[in-house]
């Protein structure tokens, strides 16, 4: 009769050798080291493309709101520091603002370079037919900007426009 296994024989039952565990880990770890770069470009971007889309929809809904509930709305902007606030009010009484129902106190976040072009007040005041009330075609934008993406050859700009009939644009440069 033949004997199979020895008492010097190895029998492999399955499973990686801890060589093959060390070269898979060794390729993830040059693989997420040569991704890094991409990742934080990534996250950069979208927390530029996030802050000013928020902004848009702010003003989106100013707009939207002033219409359906026939009232005048404004979105109000104030900078505190490096830190730019935003919150959509509206007008129950005359000259009285308060927060519009659902209405949150944003901030930006501070990585990011905002340029404000506002008119006098601060703000963008939109009447019950949705029109921009205190319009000013030299004052009608806000720039949201990443100097890193900007370093990087990338579209650094986000601007948010608005025009004195409501529209109001959002353009990537």
């Amino acid at each position: 009769m033949r004997k199979l296994h020895g008492p010097g024989a190895a029998r492999r039952t399955g499973g990686f050798t801890t060589m093959e565990m060390l070269v898979v880990v060794a390729i993830l770890a040059i693989v997420t080291v040569a991704s890094f770069p991409e990742i934080r470009n990534t996250l950069e971007t979208r927390a530029l493309e996030g802050a000013a889309r928020d902004i848009h929809s702010a003003f989106q809904s100013a707009k939207l709101r002033a219409v359906m509930d026939k009232v005048a709305c404004r979105v109000r902007f104030s900078v505190s520091g490096n830190t730019t606030w935003y919150i959509t009010e509206e007008m129950l009484t005359p000259n009285t603002w308060t927060a519009a129902p659902k209405a949150v106190l944003k901030s930006l976040p501070n990585k990011l370079t905002v340029t404000l072009s506002l008119p006098s007040t601060k703000d963008v005041v939109f009447d019950p037919t949705g029109c921009v009330t205190n319009y000013d075609s030299t004052k009608n934008t806000v720039v949201v900007s990443s100097a890193k993406l900007s370093n990087l050859s990338q579209p650094a700009n986000r601007t948010i426009r608005w025009y004195a009939g409501g529209s109001i644009q959002y353009v990537k440069s």
